[in-house]
């Protein structure tokens, strides 16, 4: 069983005009007959010409998949899915059971990596599933609406991780996953531990470069340390979104390049184009653009965005008589003390913190200037 699980099985997703990897998964406990569908298949993504693909029904495991898939259209392909991508796919042979990947965070809001990668999917090829720690939101909303099972636990609390981490337990059998996809350092531990447990393969995406060595030299810092370097070594695949993280993994921390598939965030622009001129003015009317200069800063709120330099940076601006308003939209730890200084550097008047808002878009649109003052490669 354990050789049979060692086929590195490589889901290659096709966006408009455009081949790429966008994510990279190791077969599990594939019986002979499964394997050779699945590289028959993929050798066919990777070499067939792009046509219209044949009209097939997509697979459906009733006993197992509680939430629908995607009614297909008259044309045979789901709803959700932009026709330039769908007709971009080349055409294969569906096959009994596609891989199932479960996607493991603790986020409650929209998530458009996520979002893509559904939409962008051949589910004849991969199936996928989700798992949050936090409450019922946007996550789960959007997921609900393109057929998929998403399951939302609302036990953020790390005192109620052993109940979490028997559930996931329970999931992962329940929904015959065969690869956990881990994101976020709390919920990659959690899901390597029920790998583990049941004897499945773990890829976890590394969201963040070298922020725990930040950190105060504290005893705390070596836990979290040592505890990633165990979860690195530990995990069968590890994906990082950027360059920086990619360098981080295996220049500092000395996992094997191999190891690691340096993959970026894939964007569509769709949620951009929905962005209508009356959503703009609402909010240059809510926020009062109109007096002044308008610069957005959008991002977490935390050291490595660099809001402190920004800051700096626009109170000078400020004494040499530029004429403006700087909004920081995002929630972090870093709050507090970025709004200490805006305090001490005589800036509440012009510097608002919005936290979380839904209609980032909109107000990146509305605003003047953008500013992405973040120290690291994002």
């Amino acid at each position: 069983m354990a050789k049979q699980r060692d086929e590195l099985v490589e889901m290659i997703e096709i966006a408009p005009a455009t081949v790429m990897p966008v994510s990279v998964y190791q077969a599990n406990g594939l019986n002979p007959a499964e394997r050779q569908a699945r590289e028959a298949v993929s050798a066919q993504l990777r070499t067939a010409p792009r046509q219209p693909i044949p009209e097939i029904p997509l697979p459906v495991s009733p006993p197992m998949m509680r939430a629908p898939l995607l009614s297909p259209s008259p044309s045979g392909r789901p709803k959700s899915i932009a026709d330039e991508a769908w007709m971009a796919r080349p055409p294969i042979k569906p096959f009994a059971r596609p891989l199932r990947v479960l996607h493991v965070t603790n986020i409650e809001s929209s998530n458009p990596f996520l979002n893509n990668l559904c939409d962008y999917s051949d589910r004849r090829v991969v199936q996928y599933l989700a798992l949050t720690l936090g409450k019922e939101g946007g996550f789960t909303q959007d997921l609900d609406r393109r057929g998929i099972q998403a399951y939302a636990l609302d036990c953020l609390n790390r005192g109620a991780y052993p109940l979490v981490l028997h559930k996931l337990w329970q999931i992962v059998a329940h929904e015959r996953i065969d690869i956990i996809h881990a994101h976020l350092f709390d919920t990659t531990l959690l899901g390597l531990m029920a790998a583990k447990l049941r004897d499945r393969r773990l890829v976890m995406t590394r969201h963040h470069g070298d922020a725990l060595y930040q950190l105060p030299k504290t005893l705390k810092r070596d836990l979290y340390l040592k505890t990633e370097a165990w979860m690195s070594r530990e995990a069968d695949h590890i994906i990082a979104p950027s360059q920086q993280v990619f360098d981080v993994l295996t220049r500092r921390e000395h996992v094997a390049p191999e190891k690691v598939s340096l993959i970026p965030y894939g964007q569509t622009l769709e949620r951009f184009d929905a962005v209508s001129l009356e959503m703009i003015e609402k909010v240059r009317r809510e926020l009062r653009m109109g007096a002044r200069l308008s610069l957005a800063a959008v991002g977490r709120l935390h050291r490595d965005k660099g809001h402190r330099f920004l800051l700096e940076a626009f109170a000078l601006l400020r004494d040499e008589g530029l004429d403006a308003n700087l909004f920081f939209i995002g929630v972090g730890p870093d709050r507090d003390m970025l709004e200490r200084l805006v305090s001490d550097m005589a800036l509440s008047d012009r510097v608002r913190f919005l936290g979380w808002r839904d209609d980032a878009l909109a107000i990146i649109g509305a605003a003047d200037i953008i500013v992405h003052p973040s120290v690291q490669e994002e």
